[in-house]
Parts: structure tokens; C-alpha cells; sequence
């Protein structure tokens, strides 16, 4: 974020307002985001942001879920969020956006709830998770046993000498 602060706001200004006439004149994403990591502080993925924003029917955002989702095959793999991979994301939605006749955002969005789902599910699916399931409907089905129950800490006494209401003081109940 400090490197992004650091960035002249004309400077800014000129090189977004760049950024968006290249990709209105030519609609090459590409160019456009090649401009906007000219900034500091704005990666590929930042800068596909920028872009998404201004043209959300046409320009998906480098969400990882996304990538996963058209360019790994739904599994999650390591990404270093570079041009060419943002670069193959946009592709692949290009061909999902034009073969459903949907948004950019709308195909960010399917990728992001089909990732969640699929990982929910795997959630469920591990051993530990099939435990803590079967912890909780025993614990439904029959009472804690005795030593279960813990005491609870014996409530303190308020004094009967107002004397020590009034300035607070507490002695020790411990001989010398």
C-alpha cells in the first residue's frame, strides 16, 4: 500500500486515463495492463482490477478462484500472478464469455462460488472433518458424563464492613 501511496496522483491520473484510452482504441488488454504496472505498487492483478472496473462486461479481475477455475482445471495450483497468466485467464473467459453471452464479472463470480463449493466439500471429506462430525452427534445423542461438568469458581463475597466499600481497601483474610 506504501508503494501505491507513493505514486504522484498526476502521474496517476495520466497513466490510468493512458491506460483506458489504449484499451478503448485498440481493446487490447494486454497493452493496457502493461501501462498500469508502470505504476508502482500495481502488479498484474491490481491492475486487471483497475481495468475490470471500468469494463466489467469484458475484462475479468485476476481472482485466484478464477484462475483456478479456467486455467487449472478447478484445482488450486501456485500462481505468480504475471502478465501471461493473466493473459491465459483472460483468454479462457473470453471463450466462456462469448460461448454463454454473459459478463466478465458474472464468469469471476460462477468461478469464485464453484471453487468455495468444491472446497467446502473437501472440507467435509477429510478425516478430521468426518470426526469433528461424529464428536457432535454424540454429544447431542447422551449427557456429559460427571467429570465432565466443571465447578465454577466460588463467586466472591462483598464485604459487610462498609468500611471497606468506602475506601476500597481489601484486606487478606491470611494470618501473619
Amino acid at each position: 500500500m506504501k508503494l501505491v501511496l507513493s505514486n504522484d496522483p498526476d502521474t496517476l491520473q495520466k497513466t490510468v486515463r493512458k491506460a483506458i484510452k489504449v484499451y478503448q482504441d485498440k481493446s487490447d488488454v494486454s497493452a493496457a495492463l502493461g501501462i498500469l504496472t508502470q505504476l508502482k505498487g500495481i502488479g498484474p492483478a491490481t491492475a486487471s482490477l483497475l481495468l475490470a472496473v471500468h469494463d466489467e462486461e469484458n475484462v475479468i479481475f485476476f481472482a485466484d478462484e478464477a484462475f483456478y477455475w479456467l486455467c487449472c482445471g478447478g484445482s488450486k495450483s501456485p500462481i505468480k500472478y504475471t502478465l501471461k497468466e493473466y493473459i491465459a485467464l483472460h483468454e479462457r473467459a473470453q471463450t466462456v464469455i462469448k460461448r454463454l453471452g454473459v459478463k466478465a464479472v458474472d464468469v469471476e463470480r460462477v468461478a469464485f462460488v464453484l471453487m468455495k463449493q468444491s472446497q467446502s466439500k473437501q472440507d467435509q471429506g477429510t478425516p478430521a472433518a468426518a470426526r469433528v462430525k461424529q464428536d457432535k452427534g454424540k454429544q447431542e445423542a447422551k449427557p456429559p458424563a460427571k467429570e465432565d461438568i466443571k465447578k465454577q469458581p466460588a463467586k466472591r463475597k462483598i464485604p459487610a464492613d462498609e468500611s471497606e466499600i468506602n475506601t476500597g481497601l481489601r484486606r487478606s483474610k491470611r494470618g501473619k
